[in-house]
């Protein structure tokens, strides 16, 4: 897990990884708060899907790459 503080947002992020019959799960979830995140809520949600959404593409191709 971590927290951080950017212009105008305060977030809190963490990750759980679970072992799984094929590998491992991943799980990650992620509140952000602040007055930029009350500004433009919309915008916001969708930069935090896009974020989250890649890191998780970079773990699994660099957990592929030492496993493959």
């Amino acid at each position: 897990a971590w927290t951080g503080v950017a212009v105008g947002t305060r977030a809190v992020h963490v990750w759980r990884l679970r072992p799984a019959a094929a590998g491992v799960t991943v799980e990650t979830e992620e509140s952000l708060a602040g007055w930029l995140v009350r500004l433009l809520p919309g915008m916001m949600r969708k930069v935090l899907d896009r974020t989250l959404a890649e890191w998780l593409a970079r773990l699994k191709a660099a957990a592929e790459r030492r496993t493959g």
